[in-house]
């Protein structure tokens, strides 16, 4: 089982900032991200092949739910810099099957209430290298190592099967940030990666405000995009993002 936990995730998230740095002043920031959520694609076939291949949005819909994230970054003078970001994910509907469906060994009837949970909670910590810095604009490349947590389960009367699968997947990085004029900005930050087994996309783009020399106020859009195709999972989701948040220097 995962170590760190959403709680203690969070918690560190907090805490790190408020550690005694004096000689960095000014070199940190805090995001927080939220904002309605939509799942327009999430497939799931377990197990891959042998099981039934259904939707999750069948059984849950395609309602909003509402997500956040939350990171801290450190940015060094030469143009390094780490970011740890914590980004929770889940959703629990209940629906009805159409047809019966075979999901982890177990059989589930079409026509029965049935409570289905997915989750893929994110743990990731980053570095990145300032690739060009100017007066305007700010272009970071790195390399994100990302810890997810997930668990696809289904339970209805007289069945109940949860899959959970904890994975360590290497991403390369991207940050920019456009300056457009004294107090906005563009900012647009990629973590990516693909295989033959897979691919994994999570795209934000937004808007930047400054409000004072600290504090920023965020708004755009996200995309999570990706899944696997392997010898025990088939899984592929997207997920969209109407984001709002703030940043904070110090």
């Amino acid at each position: 089982m995962l170590l760190i936990r959403p709680i203690a995730a969070l918690g560190l998230l907090v805490a790190l900032p408020l550690m005694s740095f004096a000689d960095e002043a000014k070199k940190w920031s805090v995001e927080l991200e939220l904002g309605p959520t939509w799942n327009p694609r999430n497939d799931v076939r377990i197990p891959n092949p042998g099981g039934t291949r259904w939707s999750f949005n069948q059984l849950a819909g395609e309602g909003a739910f509402l997500s956040v994230r939350t990171a801290v970054t450190w940015e060094g003078e030469q143009g390094n810099g780490w970011r740890l970001l914590y980004a929770p994910l889940r959703i629990t509907r209940t629906g009805q099957f159409s047809s019966p469906v075979n999901y982890d060994g177990g059989t589930f009837d079409p026509g029965v209430a049935t409570r289905g949970t997915y989750m893929f909670n994110s743990y990731r910590l980053t570095y990145r290298n300032r690739w060009i810095k100017n007066d305007r604009q700010d272009f970071r490349v790195g390399f994100t190592l990302k810890v997810r947590d997930a668990e696809v389960a289904l339970e209805q009367a007289g069945a109940s099967e949860s899959f959970s699968n904890v994975g360590v997947v290497p991403l390369l990085h991207f940050y920019g940030e456009q300056k457009l004029s004294d107090r906005l900005s563009l900012i647009a930050d990629l973590d990516a990666a693909g295989a033959p087994q897979g691919y994994a996309i999570d795209l934000g783009v937004r808007a930047a405000y400054r409000m004072s020399e600290r504090l920023d106020l965020l708004a755009g859009f996200r995309i999570l995009d990706g899944g696997a195709d392997n010898d025990k999972v088939y899984n592929f989701s997207t997920f969209t993002y109407a984001v709002v948040g703030v940043r904070y220097r110090f």
